[in-house]
């Protein structure tokens, strides 16, 4: 696991109060109870003040698990640093 990966791991739990050992990439979002809309916004939010990057709208729908989530996030920080 890099450290993005451990960050963006981080985050994921403070934010959905999830101990790290029930994270997995396969954590999806129909399926982890503490995951609801309301959680899901603020998830976004932290991930975009964290790392400096703006999440368009289809990203932010598109993040229905925890890889996906990782895979988003490491594509934008990653574009920020191109620019």
């Amino acid at each position: 696991m890099t450290d993005t990966d451990a960050k963006i791991k981080s985050i994921f739990c403070e934010e959905l109060g999830l101990e790290d050992g029930a994270v997995t990439d396969a954590t999806a979002y129909d399926s982890t109870e503490a995951w609801d809309s309301f959680k899901h916004l603020q998830l976004v939010a932290r991930l975009e003040e964290e790392f400096g990057i703006e999440l368009p709208v289809d990203d932010v729908i598109d993040m229905s698990t925890f890889l996906k989530v990782k895979e988003i996030v490491k594509n934008h920080i990653a574009k920020k640093g191109a620019t």
